[in-house]
């Protein structure tokens, strides 16, 4: 249960489930380049993955060296370079994963410099920061998210058992939810 484990499996988890039991379709060197690759999957499945050291624009993503943009139906993941930064992310119709790796990033509805996973628990939008993370700021562009909630103006700090903390106004910042995330709080339920 390492910042590591968890940060792998948000990012590849709706992925792997989406892929599983899928064939490759064909797979193909971008250019002739080996270090540029790109695997086809039955039923619509696409991987983009650089294993060169220059950035290569492919699916519409820019991949850094070792970087990769993965789509399959609803789901996607990627680690790609967005604002000078390298990113990474995960959606599926569960949950939306963001890790900005240091950088202070806008990904679709989401503006954060921090690490964490949006999930719907019990009617409510849940915010589990990466384990051992450090305090950071997000701003939710709430009509934007891919689940239909009544906008959130408080919050609750959440223990590992699933304890409130303290309970707090959520913020609003020209239109969007904003959260000031603290070390040691392992959730929040926005409501």
């Amino acid at each position: 249960f390492s910042p590591g484990v968890v940060r792998k499996y948000w990012l590849l988890h709706g992925l792997m489930r989406a892929l599983a039991l899928k064939r490759i379709e064909g797979f193909a060197f971008a250019a002739g380049d080996l270090h540029r690759q790109q695997v086809a999957w039955s039923g619509g499945g696409t991987v983009w993955v650089n294993r060169g050291r220059t950035d290569w624009s492919a699916g519409g993503h820019t991949l850094p060296e070792y970087g990769f943009y993965a789509r399959a139906g609803a789901v996607e993941a990627a680690i790609e370079r967005l604002a000078g930064g390298v990113v990474e992310w995960a959606r599926t119709p569960e949950l939306y994963y963001v890790n900005a790796r240091g950088a202070s990033v806008t990904l679709g509805p989401v503006s954060t410099d921090g690490a964490f996973r949006l999930s719907v628990e019990g009617g409510a939008l849940q915010l589990t920061p990466l384990p051992a993370s450090p305090a950071f700021s997000v701003r939710l562009r709430w009509n934007e998210l891919p689940w239909k909630l009544a906008r959130a103006a408080g919050a609750e700090a959440l223990d590992e058992n699933g304890a409130v903390l303290r309970r707090f106004p959520l913020k609003d910042e020209a239109g969007a939810v904003a959260l000031e995330t603290r070390a040691g709080e392992f959730a929040y339920r926005l409501r």
